[in-house]
């Protein structure tokens, strides 16, 4: 073929663009792979181009590889020398029948040098290679659906991480994966917030363009800064719902507040940088999730009322059908941004039994499920499954309710009012006046020397735990572990400490054990009771929804010991007191006095997590030390709560859940 030569001088005194585009497309399942590679620059030229262009026509066997390849050179004068730059860009494709390959060359580009430096900008776009889409429906069989509620004010726990764990809606931050669960992630910018900055007080976020609200077969618009602001905004005004409401109202500087929006994807909020709980980004990202962002433009149109009851999201899944304590079912957002499910639809029901979850994991009739530790490794052979783990341990620790022992904020020092919950007398023979009332540290104890927590994590847990005796974490595996902490089973010692008390017989007691947080396992709880019941206790277990019951949290008029998950879970990052703070707002039905509390708050406020870890360690060895005399709590076994996945499940990609929280289920792909 005889090359096809022309000569032209070019002159340029504004910015041009040579774009070289070469397009690979393929099929990947029926999705298309873009890639172009765009080269801009500035520059004064006179060339002389000899273009030969060669066409083959090559026959290949159906389904073979052709591999293509395009060679771009050009010599650039950059300050008075020579850059010979090459882009090649090979591509494979899958044909059938003829393909044609085509070679184009730039044999020659002669530049004439100026004195003006040439400036490039190299912008590479791509797509990379779309996952393989099974398309089915995935069926999740959970303990509870809930109700749609979908303002954050309206969401308490555990509905607030459902929605977005689910991936109905979306928090503004995603965490980067450290490896597969339990390891924690990092914060990123993959997520709807493409960026975050802090000047003084102001912590500015950038929101990504391209996300949309939909929901119920509604369009609900783009989602923007200005249902960021919104949702976080109605997360903290007075009488929210919201779990830790105040970490989006808090002008004492643990959280953000006065949150607005600078323009359509850019919003600030005020804060305080040396009082900033370092928790605070996980609690904004997908691992935690206080707060998924809800549309403005659905409550401006509907009103709170119907704004709370529609459901509505960002998220890669739009929910067709939401009732409560039944089922949820969702189609697969094809356009999400992100990327689309895999599969083509996503249905949740209800399932509180757990013997019936294992049978229907076993038939085949759901393909996901949280199954008791006693009951997992006999789910899984016979479901020809796997065992999933969303979050590391989850240590269970008893609570002793009512123990208000402050008049006193330690961070503004206001004055508190008598709590209600507050009743050290007969009846109440667990709660004491303060640290220094022996008669109750001692009844306590005796209900710590009263667990076999050796055998609770043998029958309970399958021996897939371990006994667990600390609020902090500090084990015995740990450097910091004391062997004073060790509260072995001994009940012959704990009914004489009852006698010691004054209470020969045992006393009647109130015990609450939630039948639907993700953090407990209820029959852990029922096994602490039958202890309790073999030393003389009369224990009425009050098996009362989390979300009904945590009001008496925040009112402080809970009044009985409960069971619930501690703090002392790695990363050992933060000292673990919090539990017992007398601000508004959830506490553990437990207020230490003002004097110790302010001492402690003091010495942790701005430590530095990596800097100041010998700091952190020595300030919860003395707060473990603390909780040990007056045993206001103890921990009892750690549990690691397992989901078996069905064998149709060829891969699931979950990420770390803080609440252990089932997620990714637009990662599933299905055996078809």
């Amino acid at each position: 073929m005889k090359p096809f030569t022309r000569h032209r001088r070019i002159s340029v005194s504004l910015l041009t663009a040579l774009a070289v585009a070469v397009t690979a497309a393929f099929m990947a399942c029926g999705e298309t792979v873009v890639e172009t590679v765009v080269v801009e620059r500035e520059v004064v030229v006179e060339r002389e181009v000899a273009v030969p262009q060669t066409v083959v026509v090559e026959r290949v066997v159906e389904g073979e590889t052709v591999v293509q390849t395009v060679v771009v050179e050009k010599e650039v004068i950059v300050e008075g020398e020579t850059v010979v730059q090459t882009v090649v860009v090979e591509k494979e494709v899958i044909v059938e029948g003829e393909t044609m390959v085509q070679t184009v060359v730039v044999e020659k580009e002669r530049v004439v040098e100026v004195e003006k430096p040439v400036v490039q900008t190299v912008v590479v776009e791509r797509e990379v290679e779309a996952p393989q889409r099974s398309g089915g429906e995935v069926t999740v069989g959970t303990v509870y659906v809930p109700p749609p509620l979908y303002l954050p004010s309206a969401q308490p726990s555990p509905e607030y991480w459902k929605v977005h764990a689910w991936g109905i809606t979306e928090t503004l931050l995603r965490t980067d994966r450290d490896g597969a669960p339990p390891n924690h992630g990092t914060p990123g910018t993959s997520g709807l917030g493409t960026s975050w900055s802090v000047d003084g007080n102001k912590l500015t976020f950038t929101v990504r363009e391209g996300a949309k609200f939909s929901g119920m077969g509604q369009d609900w618009g783009p989602l923007t800064a200005h249902d960021v602001v919104f949702s976080f905004t109605d997360a903290g005004k007075e009488g929210s719902r919201a779990a830790r409401a105040g970490s989006f109202n808090d002008a004492s500087g643990r959280g953000i507040w006065g949150c607005a929006a600078i323009d359509d994807y850019t919003f600030s909020c005020d804060h305080n940088p040396a009082q900033l709980s370092p928790e605070f980004f996980y609690h904004i990202s997908n691992e935690n999730g206080l707060v998924s962002i809800s549309s403005k433009n659905v409550y401006d149109t509907l009103g709170e009322e119907q704004a709370i009851l529609t459901p509505h999201g960002s998220g890669p899944w739009e929910v067709t059908k939401q009732v409560g304590n039944d089922e949820m079912v969702a189609r697969a957002k094809l356009d999400h941004w992100r990327s689309p499910p895999l599969a083509d639809s996503l249905r949740i029901i209800e399932i509180r039994e757990a013997s019936q979850a294992a049978a229907a994991l076993i038939t085949g009739e759901i393909d996901i499920a949280q199954i008791p530790n006693s009951l997992v490794i006999d789910t899984e052979n016979r479901s020809r499954g796997r065992r999933v783990q969303i979050t590391g341990g989850l240590p269970q620790s008893i609570y002793f309710g009512g123990n208000f022992w402050t008049d006193q904020n330690y961070q503004n020092d206001d004055a508190i009012p008598p709590r209600e919950g507050h009743k050290p007398d007969d009846d109440h023979p667990w709660i004491g006046t303060g640290p220094d009332d022996q008669n109750a540290n001692t009844v306590r104890k005796a209900l710590s020397y009263a667990l076999n927590r050796e055998v609770i994590n043998a029958t309970i847990l399958g021996g897939l735990g371990r006994a667990f005796y600390t609020e902090v974490g500090y084990e015995p595996d740990t450097p910091w572990w004391q062997d004073h902490w060790l509260n072995e089973y001994n009940p012959e010692m704990a009914k004489q400490m009852l006698d010691d008390a004054g209470y020969p017989d045992g006393f009647s007691m109130g015990f609450w054990v939630p039948p639907d947080s993700p953090f407990v396992n209820p029959e852990v709880g029922i096994a602490v009771a039958g202890q309790w019941r073999d030393v003389g206790i009369d224990v009425q277990i009050t098996s009362e929804a989390y979300s009904a019951r945590r009001p008496k949290l925040v009112e402080r008029t809970m009044e009985i010991p409960w069971i619930f998950v501690n703090q002392g879970s790695p990363p050992f990052t933060g000292a673990k007191y919090n539990r017992y703070n007398s601000n508004p707002g959830w506490n553990s039905g437990i207020e230490l006095p003002y004097d110790i509390m302010k001492d402690w708050d003091s010495r942790y406020s701005g430590l530095n997590a990596e800097a100041d870890a010998e700091a952190i360690y020595a300030l919860n060895t003395e707060i473990e030390n603390f909780l040990q005399e007056t045993a206001v709590s103890f921990g009892v076994v750690e549990l690691v709560k397992w989901w078996v996945s069905g064998p149709d499940i060829l891969k699931w990609d979950a990420y770390r859940h803080n609440e252990n929280a089932p997620n990714s289920f637009d990662r599933i792909l299905l055996d078809q």
